[in-house]
């Protein structure tokens, strides 16, 4: 098993940051190369639900499967830490991104994402450590674009 842990403060309420970040459709506003969102599930998102996302990286479109494994919406259960993960299993590996957001004021959330990639044979425990990897510098980048969406005005956005 193979993973990383990024953290990243955001200038907004947590309830709208967890909003942003668990609307699948959002995506397109902070992950780079990203082609296509098709929903799989019907009804409001919820744990069990899933998406077809594709991407484009190195001139070659990638796509993948991802369930919701955990939705604890801000203040829903003040005995759970609000987040928000979704997993997918791709090429022998399997990936869950965890997002645990914890207020730190009225206006400010901290952002923690944990990868956890794990192979699933031994085949594929080196690509696992490998892919969580390249993956640690792109999701990186993910958090830095997404508090720049979070925090940018009304009117540069719209």
């Amino acid at each position: 098993m193979a993973g990383f842990t990024l953290t990243q403060t955001i200038d907004r309420p947590v309830d709208e940051v967890f909003d942003f970040v668990a609307d699948p459709d959002n995506a397109f506003q902070y992950q780079e190369g990203l082609l296509a969102v098709r929903m799989l599930s019907d009804g409001p998102l919820d744990v069990g639900s899933r998406w077809r996302q594709s991407r484009l990286v190195d001139r070659m479109i990638h796509s993948r499967e991802i369930e919701v494994v955990a939705l604890n919406r801000p203040f829903d259960n003040r005995f759970q830490p609000c987040e928000y993960a979704g997993r997918s299993r791709k090429g022998g590996i399997e990936t869950v991104y965890r997002y645990r957001f914890l207020p730190l004021g009225p206006d400010r959330t901290r952002i923690e994402l944990t990868a956890t990639v794990t192979a699933r044979s031994p085949l594929f425990a080196r690509y696992a450590e490998l892919a969580a990897g390249v993956m640690k510098q792109v999701d990186r980048d993910h958090l830095d674009r997404l508090k720049r969406a979070l925090e940018a005005p009304a009117s540069a956005s719209a």
